[in-house]
């Protein structure tokens, strides 16, 4: 739902760049014609890769919840995973 909204906002932003160089004229259209696609391509890519992060700290935050009570993860005193030095 939410990549369909980012995309629509992509497509409104590349009708902007597509009519904004065309209003100056000269050339302006052709500018538009090769911005437009390129606009848009890359803000689709770039929301997808943003909601891909987000599901990913999703991910992480459901299986670390699944882990600690387990006790497989390690505590913050013993340092990465190692054992606690002897003394």
């Amino acid at each position: 739902m939410i990549y369909i909204v980012l995309t629509g906002f992509s497509g409104i932003g590349g009708l902007v760049v597509l009519g904004s160089p065309a209003r100056r004229g000269d050339g302006g259209v052709l500018l538009g014609l090769i911005l437009a696609p390129l606009v848009v391509l890359l803000s689709v890519v770039l929301a997808r890769i943003y909601l891909e992060l987000i599901a990913l700290l999703f991910r992480i935050g459901e299986h670390t919840t699944l882990l600690v009570p387990q006790g497989r993860a390690s505590s913050p005193t013993s340092g990465y995973g190692l054992p606690p030095a002897m003394s």
